[in-house]
C-alpha cells in the first residue's frame, strides 16, 4: 500500500486496523529485509562493492 499505492502510513493504519506504529515498525523491517535480500544477491553475482 505504502510502496504501490503511494498510501500514507496512518491511511495504511485505517486501512488494516492497526496501530501506525506497528505500520511503521512493519514497513521498515520490510525495507531491511529486502535491502538484505538484494545485497546478498549483488554478492553472488559478484556485483558487491
Amino acid at each position: 500500500l505504502w510502496g504501490v499505492e503511494g498510501l500514507k502510513y496512518r491511511e495504511i493504519a485505517d486501512i488494516t486496523g492497526v496501530p501506525i506504529g506497528t505500520v511503521m515498525s512493519r514497513l521498515h523491517r520490510a525495507r531491511k529485509t529486502l535491502a538484505d535480500s538484494l545485497e546478498e544477491l549483488a554478492s553472488e553475482l559478484g556485483l558487491h562493492e
